[in-house]
């Protein structure tokens, strides 16, 4: 596993600290987090570096999951679960079937560590739908947690290979296997997520802050 991010930081800390004093006598070093890079200045020379730090193709996108896995999990819990039957229209998929699709998307993902996915191969294919909040949220989150321990035994260069899906001989995509998974696991669900936060106005029922403030929660918070 990579730890979590302030493991990572921790450790990325270190080692530039250990590198940067091996050159010269340090008077500071600050590090930005945002920007990944730290900014350093030398007591002899009064000279000032700057030291950036590369993240992996894996650790941007654990990172990336977990930020919008928080997100999900957030929308998913204020899903009422006596409205589960719910449609808006009547060519729409109910609030359990949404739901339900959203809390699997992380399931999905294991079919793309192999190199092709057809889905015109997939017969036993059943659409997961809640019976009740509770099992929604457990579904989801085993679901995510299992793609993380999954993408963090994989390296770059696997992360890096060519991804292709197909609908018999549709092609539908053909990325390498990061940008395949980016596409999937976080675009996608951030789609369907957004439907679900205005099947959640209609209901009545409050909208949890995503990447700002609601009508329902106007109060800022960290959202990075």
């Amino acid at each position: 596993m990579i730890g979590t991010r302030a493991d990572r930081s921790a450790i990325s800390r270190n080692a530039v600290r250990s590198e940067i004093s091996n050159r010269s006598a340090i008077s500071a070093i600050v590090f930005d987090r945002r920007e990944r890079k730290y900014t350093s200045s030398s007591r002899r020379t009064g000279r000032v570096m700057v030291h950036t730090i590369r993240m992996s193709i894996r650790e941007e996108l654990i990172e990336d999951l977990r930020a919008e896995a928080a997100n999900t999990d957030r929308v998913l819990e204020a899903v009422p679960g006596d409205r589960l039957a719910w449609r808006p229209h009547e060519k729409s998929l109910t609030l359990a079937e949404l739901a339900g699709h959203l809390a699997e998307l992380p399931g999905w993902v294991q079919s793309m560590m192999q190199d092709e996915l057809n889905f015109a191969t997939i017969t036993d294919y059943e659409p997961f739908i809640p019976s009740e909040r509770a099992e929604l949220l457990e579904t989801f989150r085993r679901n995510a947690a299992e793609l993380e321990r999954t993408l963090a035994a994989k390296h770059d260069a696997f992360l890096s290979a060519r991804f292709t899906m197909r609908n018999g001989e549709t092609l539908l995509m053909q990325l390498p296997r990061h940008a395949a998974l980016r596409t999937l696991a976080i675009h996608h669900a951030i789609h369907h997520r957004g439907q679900l936060t205005v099947y959640l106005r209609l209901l009545g029922c409050p909208v949890p802050q995503t990447y700002g403030p609601t009508a329902d929660n106007p109060g800022w918070f960290r959202i990075a």
